[in-house]
């Protein structure tokens, strides 16, 4: 049998049994990389279906759970992945800490050069 694509013989996929919808193996790993979103089967029975990427980013815990069990349901048909990541205020603190000792040192050479100016 030859795949419906490169025309060539080769490893066939047996995702359906659909005579026309023949595609080797060489052919379909091209097209897993070309579109790695796409639901896994048949690529004319799916389609362009694609997975859903769902992020989830919360301060509250309880809402969090509550949001990836609703997340979890739809991960169970297959087309959907969930991403959760949770509050990191590490860079916020840094950055908090950057811009007070950017201000502080600011102020210190403006003090400076205003006791030096008149001296």
């Amino acid at each position: 049998m030859n795949c419906t694509w490169c025309e060539e013989e080769g490893e066939m996929i047996d995702y359906c049994n659909i005579e026309d919808h023949r595609v080797c193996q060489v052919c379909y790993e091209k097209y897993k990389n070309a579109y790695p979103n796409r639901l896994e089967g048949c690529p004319y029975c799916k389609g362009n279906q694609e997975k859903m990427v769902i992020y989830i980013h919360s301060e509250n815990q309880v809402v969090a759970e509550s949001v990836i069990q609703a997340a979890n349901a739809a991960i169970d048909q297959r087309n959907t992945i969930v991403i959760y990541y949770e509050q990191d205020y590490e860079y916020e603190k840094i950055i908090s800490i950057i811009i007070i000792t950017v201000i502080i040192l600011l102020l210190a050479i403006y003090s400076l050069s205003k006791t030096t100016f008149y001296t």
